[in-house]
């Protein structure tokens, strides 16, 4: 099931960057790389909304077909894109990094290396330690189990805890994506790492838009990751 997973995503990233190449194509690598991210999650809730509520049926063959058509659909509208999709991405990735090669910018390195290593460890945290926050026990994760559990979106939950019924579901379907592919929770916490990794990105995207230095906008979005929230 791995592998379906793995070869899920890809073509739903792919179809997600083919999609902000066509809208926004002229724009930078950093927010084509956010409108992809959206476009992802956004297809992600849609799908699973649809499934749970309308057709109440979770099961893994219904995830897999409606993703499935629904990406390759848009990778059959958009033609050119999906033709362009890949060399645009590398030849972005390219470019940034000769960009931050020739930047000489030493303590942007130095940052750089800080992020690797907090991202490296925070993965490690993620796989090996159990969640452990209050809330995910008291009602964050009662949501996602319970939708595992009957492969449906209950209307509600029968739980003396009213603020599960009550809190907006938000990232509860990416939590779902995770843990119904992987069939438990070692990575549960991983929208959480990807939500992080998101707001960096997006502040760097928007830095350029006030016309700042690619090298000082990536400083501060680093340093904007290590702000404890």
């Amino acid at each position: 099931m791995s592998g379906i997973f793995i070869l899920l995503n890809f073509l739903l990233l792919l179809s997600s960057y083919v999609t902000a190449l066509r809208f926004s194509g002229k724009s930078p690598f950093s927010e084509k790389l956010v409108a992809t991210f959206l476009v992802f999650v956004s297809q992600i809730t849609f799908t699973i909304l649809f499934l749970g509520v309308v057709v109440r049926n979770l099961d893994f063959p219904f995830i897999i077909i409606l993703n499935s058509v629904i990406s390759l659909a848009i990778l059959a509208i958009f033609k050119k894109q999906t033709k362009e999709a890949l060399p645009d991405f590398f030849s972005e990735c390219r470019e940034t990094f000769s960009y931050l090669i020739g930047s000489r910018d030493y303590f942007l390195y130095f940052l750089i290396l800080l992020f690797s290593v907090q991202a490296i460890i925070l993965l490690i945290k993620i796989y090996f330690l159990p969640p452990h926050v209050w809330d995910v026990f008291a009602y964050h994760l009662h949501p996602v189990m319970e939708w595992v559990q009957k492969s449906m979106i209950p209307t509600s939950i029968d739980t003396p805890v009213i603020r599960l019924n009550r809190n907006p579901l938000g990232s509860k379907f990416f939590h779902f994506w995770i843990v119904k592919f992987a069939q438990d929770l070692t990575w549960v916490e991983l929208p959480q790492f990807i939500a992080g990794l998101l707001v960096t990105l997006t502040s760097y995207a928007m830095m350029l838009k006030m016309e700042i230095k690619k090298n000082i906008a990536l400083r501060y979005a680093i340093l904007i990751y290590f702000i404890p929230l």
